[in-house]
């Protein structure tokens, strides 16, 4: 429940027509203030933010990182109609991932698909592992790997360690980059991501005589 004080993160322009009156509704009822927070920015640290919105289905990716960064839910686009009936809201878990070092985390919320020349110990000392593909599943995540024997795709439940032996060519989700050499771990984030849910609220049950 949101109230007095409470911070509305909107990810794109609060501005625009895209955020759901009844958002705005609700922040000017309980004193919830609505912040502006760039996409480009999103995924930098932030004061204490106790609700994440997606204004426009464009930006739902950084919505989703602000929102694993802050511990905080996320309300996507559509989530909200244009009822004034009420509305009965829940949270529900999202299968995350997580790619980390010694120093930092980055979320995964789609896929990690990593290649150069790693070393894992559930490999074979001899086999050289040249690339390792991670999707998020409940429960853990769908790990697939290729070394010089071929490719092999199992489910992996709790972290999976790797070391890269040289640069590596990462992409995550959408975005590529280069992921220097070291040791890095592949595991279900801890908390998940929690999107926030609507419906209409039931009035009632109706039903027929016999």
């Amino acid at each position: 429940m949101l109230s007095r004080g409470d911070v509305i993160a909107v990810v794109g322009d609060p501005g625009s027509g895209d955020l759901p009156g009844a958002l705005r509704a609700v922040a000017r009822d309980t004193g919830a203030t609505l912040i502006d927070v760039p996409p480009e920015s999103a995924a930098t640290g932030h004061q204490r933010v106790d609700l994440v919105v997606a204004a426009h289905h464009s930006i739902v990716a950084p919505a989703c990182h602000l929102a694993l960064a802050t511990g905080t839910p996320v309300l996507l686009p559509g989530c909200l109609n244009t009822t004034t009936a009420p509305l009965r809201l829940w949270l529900r878990p999202e299968p995350t991932l997580e790619l980390r070092d010694d120093r930092q985390s980055e979320p995964v919320l789609h896929h990690l698909h990593l290649t150069g020349a790693l070393e894992l110990p559930s490999a074979e000392p001899e086999d050289s592992v040249i690339e390792v593909l991670a999707r998020p599943s409940s429960g853990g995540m769908l790990l697939g790997v290729t070394d010089d024997r071929g490719s092999i795709a199992r489910w992996h439940h709790g972290a999976q360690s790797l070391r890269a032996l040289e640069p590596l060519r990462v992409t995550i989700d959408d975005n590529t980059r280069v992921l220097a050499p070291g040791h890095y771990w592949i595991a279900p984030a801890s908390p998940p991501l929690y999107r926030l849910h609507a419906e209409p609220f039931p009035t009632g049950v109706t039903g027929h005589r016999a």
